[in-house]
């Protein structure tokens, strides 16, 4: 792998993990329907399994 991939994949795990904070954030507000809740914590779920799956890219 290149350091131009490694460093692509660094900047997707950023971004990823400021996504799942976001969600995280946005499911303990208590005005939300209890789907938009449901869908917070799917998102946050798969924001969380892809930054595994993109860490992993980088472990030989």
């Amino acid at each position: 792998m290149t350091e131009e991939q490694k460093a692509i994949i660094h900047r997707a795990i950023a971004h990823v993990t400021i996504s799942a904070k976001s969600v995280e954030r946005m499911a303990g507000n208590k005005d939300y329907s209890e789907t938009t809740y449901q869908w917070c914590i799917n998102q946050a779920a798969q924001d969380h399994q892809l930054i595994k799956d993109l860490e992993s890219l980088l472990t030989p």
